[in-house]
């Protein structure tokens, strides 16, 4: 140190005055003596308060575990009380042989599970089960009183987990496992922490299980203090690393035994230090980044053989040192006062030279408080300069390097979880071909194992033998030459599996670079099934197009040969009926004859025209063309003239009645005449006597709504589900009572939903149909 600071006294007095180099000396030998004198004291009393904070630590950890330890052991101690009753064993008897259990004995054994529960606010429920996890009896402890759940009550449900847990657990061990338990049907839950106890018989089996549901509440009043601050954590773990209780988890109580993948000590520590605090068997202190950990195993059973629970205190190492720091602060204070009063007497040169050593010295606490974002001003011209430049540059640089490594973890485990979760195979190989990268996937698809091919040569691995040298050949030319321009080029080629099949494989390859060297990665997908797939589609699309065009070509021409020749027997029997009637040779009998040639003809046309309008409907060529359309005027009232006079033939009473003040959709109006053509001529000829009525109206939604309702015949509910299937009729065979070829409601239905009309059939035989149809909402309003 003397050394030091002749050197520094060489470099600086030359620069100095006379003035300068006495305030300089003085300040020396007034400051020095204490600034020793101060560190060393503050050395020492940072030790001692060192000491006596950690003490205060392992007296903390041992409360909690004497506090823990006789609470559990008091929950042991009362269960194997009532163990000792006779009524207990007597029911604990009938498990094992099976017999049921008297309601008298039941009640007994109720009342002492009761005695255990009541009064004591930390038990929410106690129940016993038999060995498979069936509630046997339970008791629940809610409000102000402890009540016995009745039989009839108990969940049906078996337990199968507490089951599974005690079947490995040997006798004199408890279980502990954080859950909640339900009220209300689910409305609310209360958060327990479930302590189970096996009853083992003389032949160390399992013959009844125990539970008691925990409080969680109570449990932080136990452990956590009411001035417990965020810095500080205390929890409980199981041997598997496994949280019981968090003291950080009191609102989210629902994770520790929901989400088992995070709230794991393994998760929020390392794997080293997790492991070190489940295998000791006393109180320790570790120090772990900036927390001091205070651990030691509890209560695991009376007879428990090795601990399986531990409770863990973390606390902040800022929060130990809080009163390390303070005194620190103090004697620094009191070492500054004497600095700056020696500074002003040394003259204002003296203030000015330890100004940027204050401020060095102010910067890098700020930095080690943690704010890497604030940089040392530089206000010198010395040495002192050089230091702040190079610390600031150093702190920067640390910084980065901080922000780097965070980011290079996270890529890589992103980068690890995306790799084996692919689908396709996933592989890395450097410059000669050998294997450095193996995802699960390319196992799946290639048959080998990851061990069995790490550092092997992939071409004699995947490569089928007749294209591996020029597979080699390719991979180091595009390492070499055109790995940038190629990266993610997709090539198809055939792979090989181990077990020497060969299959169409799909291969994306990219180069990358890791510590200064190159490799090839290779994403492979196994194509076979898309290969079959394309090429059953290409196929199935031509046949479907040819049948498609036959299908076409078929129903126009036979369009055209039925109508032709029918439209000229139709008229050329209208001509031999004029003739008749002229010469007054037409009686009423052949009247009726020609009549029946002309329905019969209309009917063959309809027909044809049915099919043929389905045909355009199924393939697609059919135009719909939706315009603005006034349902009424538009539709209704011209099949009102269209169908009266039929109507009135039968005796029928027949009206259209509108109820809407805006019938109007915006639909196809040749399809929406089509569908009221064939729905009221259904109604006609189904209806023998009585009225076929349509109704425009509004309904409670304002949708247009319009009903074509009959008191015909009525429809079968058994044919309701297939009455708008392709050639369906509810009669068949030459003997039924009307005619007709079952398109008719079939092309009801279809042009209905290309026009986005909602329609609804309500019948019942005998009682009449009514054919509702809901048009749509939204394409025109009253000021369209």
């Amino acid at each position: 140190m003397i050394n030091t600071m002749n050197q520094l006294l060489k470099k600086i007095i030359p620069t100095l005055g006379i003035q300068e180099k006495l305030t300089l000396i003085f300040i020396l030998l007034s400051t020095l003596p204490i600034i020793l004198v101060s560190i060393i004291t503050v050395n020492q009393q940072i030790e001692f308060k060192r000491e006596e904070n950690l003490r205060d630590m392992e007296s903390d950890i041992k409360g909690l575990r004497e506090r823990t330890t006789l609470f559990l052991t008091r929950i042991e101690s009362e269960i194997l009380l009532v163990m000792k009753s006779t009524e207990l064993n007597k029911v604990l008897r009938n498990l094992e042989t099976g017999k049921g259990i008297e309601p008298d004995l039941r009640e007994n054994v109720e009342k002492e599970f009761l005695n255990i529960i009541s009064g004591n606010q930390f038990y929410l429920k106690g129940s016993l089960l038999n060995k498979r996890g069936k509630e046997i009896l339970s008791v629940i402890n809610v409000g102000d009183s402890a009540s016995i759940i009745p039989k009839e009550e108990l969940s049906k449900t078996p337990k199968n987990y507490y089951a599974h847990v005690v079947s490995e657990m040997n006798p004199g061990e408890i279980y502990l496992s954080p859950s909640e338990i339900s009220f209300k049907q689910d409305k609310f839950f209360i958060p327990v922490i479930d302590f189970i106890l096996p009853i083992h018989n003389q032949n160390a089996k399992v013959s009844a299980i125990v539970t008691v549901n925990i409080r969680a509440e109570k449990l932080f009043e136990l452990l956590v203090p009411l001035h417990n601050v965020s810095s500080k954590k205390i929890f409980i773990v199981n041997g598997e690393g496994f949280y019981i209780f968090h003291s950080e988890r009191k609102n989210d109580w629902k994770m520790l035994f929901t989400n088992r993948f995070d709230e794991n000590i393994f998760h929020d520590y390392s794997t080293d230090l997790a492991e070190k605090i489940l295998k000791e068997k006393k109180n320790t202190t570790l120090y772990h980044q900036d927390r001091i950990i205070q651990y030691s195993p509890i209560f695991s059973g009376s007879k428990a053989v090795t601990d399986k629970y531990f409770i863990v205190e973390d606390v902040a190492a800022e929060m130990v040192m809080l009163s390390i720091n303070k005194l620190k602060t103090t004697l620094l204070v009191v070492v500054l006062i004497v600095a700056i009063i020696s500074m002003l007497i040394g003259y204002l040169t003296t203030r000015r030279f330890l100004k940027p050593i204050k401020q060095l010295i102010k910067g890098t606490q700020i930095i080690r408080s943690g704010n890497l974002d604030y940089k040392l001003e530089i206000t010198t011209q010395d040495e002192i300069r050089d230091l702040i430049s190079n610390f600031n540059q150093l702190v920067l640089e640390w910084k980065n390097k901080q922000l780097l490594e965070k980011e290079v973890r996270k890529s890589e485990k992103l980068i690890s979880s995306l790799t084996q979760t692919a689908t396709d195979a996933i592989l890395v190989v450097d410059v000669n071909g050998k294997i450095i990268v193996w995802n699960s996937s390319a196992t799946r698809i290639f048959g080998f194992r990851k061990g069995d091919v790490i550092g092997k040569d992939v071409f004699s691995l995947i490569v089928p033998e007749k294209e591996r040298e020029i597979a080699r050949q390719r991979l180091v030319e595009f390492l070499n030459y055109d790995s940038e321009v190629n990266s993610g080029t997709t090539i198809e080629a055939y792979a090989l599996r181990k077990d020497g099949t060969e299959f169409p494989a799909e291969l994306s390859i990219s180069s990358v670079i890791l510590d200064e060297t190159l490799y090839a990665t290779g994403i492979i997908r196994d194509i076979t099934q898309r290969k079959k797939m394309v090429n059953d589609l290409i196929e199935a699309k031509d046949k479907a197009e040819v049948a498609d065009r036959l299908k076409s070509e078929f129903l126009n021409q036979m369009s055209h040969e039925i109508r032709t020749p029918l439209n000229g027997l139709l008229n050329f029997s209208d001509f031999i009926r004029d003739e008749l009637q002229e010469g007054e040779n037409l009686t009423e009998d052949i009247d009726k004859y020609f009549t029946a040639v002309r329905e019969s003809g209309a009917r063959i046309i309809r027909t044809v025209e049915l099919i043929l309008l389905m045909s355009e409907i199924q393939t697609g060529s059919y135009e719909n063309k939706p315009q603005k359309t006034d349902i009424y005027k538009d539709i209704l009232v011209p099949l009102n003239s269209k169908y009266n006079t039929d109507a009135c033939n039968k005796n029928l009473e027949f009206s259209v009645i509108n109820k809407s003040n805006f019938p109007i959709s915006n639909v196809d109006p040749g399809s929406i005449m089509h569908v009221f053509s064939h729905l009221i001529e259904n109604a006609i000829k189904f209806t023998e006597k009585g009225k076929v009525t349509v109704l425009v109206e509004n309904n409670h939604m304002n949708s247009l709504v319009v009903s074509v309702e009959d008191t015909g015949i009525g429809i079968a509910e058994e044919y309701m589900p297939k009455m708008f299937n392709l050639f369906s009729q509810e009669e068949q065979g030459n003997s039924r009572s009307y005619d007709g070829n079952g398109l008719g409601l079939a092309l009801v239905k279809k042009l209905c939903e290309m026009n986005r009309i909602t329609l609804q059939v309500t019948s019942a035989k005998g009682s009449g149909t009514t054919f509702r149809l809901k048009f749509p909402n939204g394409d025109l309003n009253k000021d369209a």
